[in-house]
């Protein structure tokens, strides 16, 4: 009913800003840069925390400048587990001075959310959830994953979480922008997305719209 999903927005929200703030170190002076020890700690708290939620966790290791990790946490799907879908975003802040609470600690909390909000329910494929690093240095990590496993698996879509936290006033005010690659195959997904966003309102009347400047289809 309308009070239970009041109640369960409000939660998720709390445990939304809790992330963000206390355990992706988004405060002045702090920085998830690749000199900061705090990218690490970042990386070991989401792990910590995707483990909770009873997905398999594990490190893949690649090179850039010496080796780095993406961080994987896979939810098997129980008919379909060979079909997967990724959802990612990016551990690294662009640089010691930014504390990248928005590119991308947004993304980072908005993946560990969702995967907190699957985690009762089986899904027929898998689920991937995917923490790339070195994205701000020409998206090294996110390259390494591609290059180990686009062509051996069956990976059927992906959603970036990216860049979510910056709500300035204004016409596009609580709008939440949805961008494709302009791929014709995404766009029932797009406007399924929009459709749920405009929808619910999620209790503030956030809605949603095709991101035409970062190259989405038009609806």
């Amino acid at each position: 009913d309308r009070k239970r999903a009041e109640a369960a927005i409000r939660e998720s929200e709390a445990r939304y800003r809790t992330v963000h703030q206390e355990l992706l170190y988004t405060h002045t002076g702090q920085s998830r840069s690749r000199n900061s020890p705090q990218r690490l700690k970042a990386r070991d708290n989401l792990a910590a925390q995707l483990g909770r939620l009873g997905l398999t966790v594990t490190l893949e290791p690649f090179q850039y400048r010496g080796t780095l990790h993406n961080l994987v946490a896979e939810k098997r799907g129980v008919f379909r587990p060979a079909d997967i879908y990724v959802v990612g975003a990016h551990l690294d802040s662009a640089n010691d001075n930014c504390p990248g609470a928005d590119d991308d600690a947004s993304g980072l909390a908005a993946l560990l959310e969702i995967a907190t909000a699957l985690q009762p329910f089986a899904c027929a494929a898998t689920i991937r959830f995917v923490v790339f690093d070195a994205e701000e240095d020409q998206m090294q990590g996110s390259l390494a994953y591609a290059a180990v496993h686009a062509q051996h698996e069956r990976i059927l879509g992906m959603i970036t979480l990216e860049d979510m936290a910056y709500n300035p006033p204004g016409a596009t005010h609580d709008v939440v922008k949805v961008a494709t690659l302009s791929d014709p195959h995404d766009a029932p997904l797009l406007a399924a997305l929009i459709d749920a966003f405009n929808a619910r309102g999620f209790g503030r009347g956030v809605g949603a719209d095709a991101d035409q400047e970062n190259g989405a289809d038009s609806l």
